[in-house]
């Protein structure tokens, strides 16, 4: 799959689209969130990015 947006900014798009989908189920929202905070801390080397990342989804 071919992007023209950096990891990083793939990561920070679905964070924010996982935080605005209304009416998910709970569980599956944890989970969704888990794996962003999981490539998050994979990929992402920014640390002021990870953190914006990790707030956004709840993670700290």
């Amino acid at each position: 799959m071919d992007s023209d947006k950096s990891i990083n900014q793939s990561i920070l798009d679905s964070a924010e689209t996982i935080v605005n989908v209304p009416n998910v189920d709970k569980d599956m929202e944890q989970f969704a969130k888990g794996v962003i905070l999981m490539l998050c801390d994979k990929f992402v080397d920014d640390e002021l990015l990870n953190i914006r990342i990790s707030n956004l989804v709840g993670g700290i």
